[in-house]
């Protein structure tokens, strides 16, 4: 169970800056007049499922809600609600600070004109540096024991990343990293989005700047 939860919590951190170890992963960022929603969900690929069930003696529920609105609501983001109607699926939801504390605010990845009529996100190294500098020590360790390049600088191809990750946590964790896909839609106050799929790769052994614009 220990295990279980800590595998949660370690693919919800990553989640919420690139859907971590997912088949299926939305992030949805809705600009407010007064606030920006941001709507995470995400389903484990089946394969991934089976090997932590099996790690963690089988039938366990592998997302603890009460404990990710703890978490994340510590970090200062608002209107935190966490729901998972199923074994192996999250929805997460919540809204960016007022006062600009939390940890996505304070790594200026996210970029939202005064009247919310635009919107960009990037991923950079100098912001993801700064997500997790930011974040609390708690999502910080769990970050930690996936070695994503993107998050411990440390300059690798994306076999040698697979690789590494293969070594510690088997060839099902590998591979669903590799095949997995993010899914992002900024929307603005009017209401109009934009819609962009990028590999979950190319934000967590980032080679180079990404940025989405709406």
């Amino acid at each position: 169970m220990f295990l279980t939860k800590k595998l949660g919590m370690l693919f919800l951190c990553i989640g919420l800056a690139a859907g971590f170890c997912s088949c299926k992963s939305e992030i949805k960022i809705t600009a407010k007049k007064d606030s920006c929603a941001i709507n995470y969900k995400t389903v484990l690929g089946a394969a991934l499922w089976d090997t932590v069930s099996a790690l963690s003696g089988g039938g366990e529920v592998l997302f603890d809600t009460a404990q990710f609105e703890e978490v994340f609501a510590e970090s200062n983001l608002e209107k935190v609600r966490a729901v998972s109607e199923t074994k192996d699926s999250l929805d997460l939801s919540a809204e960016l600070s007022k006062d600009k504390s939390d940890f996505i605010n304070l790594s200026e990845m996210l970029e939202i004109s005064q009247n919310g009529n635009s919107m960009v996100l990037t991923f950079s190294e100098k912001n993801l540096s700064a997500l997790y500098e930011n974040m609390p020590q708690v999502m910080q360790s769990y970050i930690d024991m996936f070695m994503a390049p993107s998050f411990t600088g440390e300059k690798m191809t994306d076999e040698e990343y697979l690789e590494l990750v293969s070594s510690v946590y088997g060839d099902v964790v590998s591979e669903e990293i590799k095949k997995s896909v993010v899914n992002f839609t900024l929307v603005n106050v009017r209401g109009k989005s934009s819609s962009y799929s990028v590999r979950l790769l190319e934000i967590i052994n980032l080679k180079k700047e990404l940025v989405f614009k709406n």
